[in-house]
């Protein structure tokens, strides 16, 4: 086991604040969500590393076990999301049992090797198929609870702007890489990724326009992760801007500044996941914001968006006195045509993953025992259609919820925040499809999207609830 310099930081701080009380392991948590990259705990014996978020969940789950005992209740969160997630838990553990049945008879990619190579072994049950499956249980927990620690609308308010703030944060590391890179000063960088990481390594790539510029690293990770990240953070800071909600944040000025900050860093990403998130990022918005009055907003946005692509898409060669279309051509449309970069691998490695499914449709070759480039073809060939339909219908539950707090709330700050995670939902889950495959079951922030969701519905009802009774109670009065 290794300790890295953050985690000697992080480690006693966790333990202080488990004395604390859930509510600060949670706020906690929150907070260490964009740090994908970084980690505390590197488990060499199983070839884990344990993230800040992950620290912080589990004595979140420890802490609310430990109130259970003291208090003698459990309460449990009930709902069809919630039996669905069961039922997903069960049917992936029951899967462990199909690598023993096909140990030496098909062809995977195992788990543990790098995603942009694609080398085929033969099946067998490996350590990997246990320690994969820890992540969805442990994040499913996680989400349990975190649904309990929004229990009003002050907390989510806080967790939705805190977000947002967070997001200014991930651009700013941003900045500094590339500033770094610009001035050939990488020392603070090195120690900054030494620091996060324990590696004193730091993968420093010459500064040009094919190079690291639209490659932009953070403390988010690396670009994919970032702009997944970023696209996530979107969402909830465009809909108060679009329905004038601004107080949700910090002002208009602020606002859009964030908004203006966010896209320019999405840009810099310029990998599949910012193609690929803004035109579904584009579409949420046509979708949910489909009434007249919201039309002009949902254009400006989007119209402002392309205005941004073409500057940037002029202003890179201008400054690194490269042809206009020699840029566009080798580092945009190749990559978006799967023509360079690693999407002709990926491609590959989705489509054996379906080839995988085609041969054994109900429950796959077993969870954690195929690499896939996108969730769908990994969960449909480690876990076939009993797997991934549980997994689907949860999502489903969960956004018709988000929905119907959009479409029926009283309170239309919760409306409005409602609208920005449902936005958030519907574009990073779609890019869940066919970009970073199973790691996205490992965004923290997925999941907290997801609590975000379901408490904004419960809260509704409460509110809804309470209503009713303060109208009983007026009527008695009379």
């Amino acid at each position: 086991m290794e300790i890295t310099p953050l985690g000697y930081l992080v480690l006693p701080l966790g333990l202080f604040l488990f004395i604390r009380g859930r509510r600060a392991l949670f706020w906690a948590l929150v907070v260490s969500i964009p740090f994908f990259d970084a980690y505390v705990l590197h488990l060499t014996a199983i070839t884990a590393v344990i993230r800040p978020s992950f620290y912080f969940g589990g004595l979140l789950l420890m802490r609310q076990v430990l109130d259970g005992f003291v208090t003698g209740r459990f309460t449990s969160v009930k709902g069809r999301e919630t039996r669905y997630l069961l039922l997903f838990w069960l049917v992936i553990s029951f899967s462990l049992i199909m690598p023993l049945l096909l140990e030496g008879k098909v062809l995977v990619q195992p788990i543990d090797t790098p995603l942009d190579s694609f080398v085929l072994e033969t099946q067998q049950f490996r350590r990997t198929n246990l320690t994969q499956l820890v992540y969805p249980l442990f994040m499913g927990l996680v989400f349990l609870v975190m649904i309990k620690e929004l229990r009003d609308y002050n907390t989510l308010r806080r967790v939705f702007r805190l977000n947002v703030g967070l997001a200014l944060f991930v651009v700013g590391s941003g900045v500094l890489y590339n500033f770094s890179l610009m001035t050939g000063q990488t020392s603070a960088l090195s120690a900054v990724y030494w620091f996060l990481t324990g590696n004193a390594q730091f993968p420093v790539r010459p500064f040009s326009f094919g190079g690291v510029l639209p490659r932009m690293f953070t403390i988010a990770g690396e670009p994919g992760y970032t702009g997944a990240y970023l696209l996530f953070v979107l969402g909830s800071a465009l809909a108060p801007v679009l329905l004038d909600r601004t107080q949700l944040l910090w002002g208009k000025t602020l606002s859009k500044h964030l908004l203006i900050a966010v896209i320019l860093t999405l840009l810099l990403s310029a990998g599949t996941t910012t193609y690929a998130g803004f035109a579904l990022f584009a579409g949420i918005l046509v979708i949910l914001l489909s009434r007249r009055s919201r039309w002009r907003s949902v254009f400006r946005v989007i119209g402002g968006t392309m205005v941004l692509l073409v500057i940037a898409s002029l202003l890179f060669p201008f400054l690194f006195e490269v042809p206009l279309f020699q840029y566009l051509y080798h580092e945009h449309i190749q990559k978006f045509l799967l023509m360079a970069g690693s999407g002709p691998i990926r491609w590959q490695i989705a489509s054996h993953g379906f080839e995988l499914f085609a041969q054994h449709p109900l429950l796959g070759v077993g969870y954690g025992s195929n690499r896939s480039s996108t969730l769908l073809t990994f969960l449909l060939s480690n876990v076939g259609l009993l797997g991934t339909l549980p997994f689907f219908l949860m999502n489903w539950v969960v956004f018709r919820k988000g929905l119907s707090v959009y479409q029926h709330a009283r309170n239309s700050d919760l409306k409005c925040i409602a609208l920005g995670l449902l936005t958030s939902f519907g574009t990073l889950f779609g890019l869940m499809q066919f970009a970073k495959s199973e790691s996205s079951l490992l965004y923290m922030y997925y999941w907290l999207l997801l609590a975000m969701l379901v408490a904004s519905y419960r809260i509704m009802s409460q509110e809804r609830t309470q209503s009713r009774n303060s109208g009983r109670v007026s009527d008695l009065a009379r």
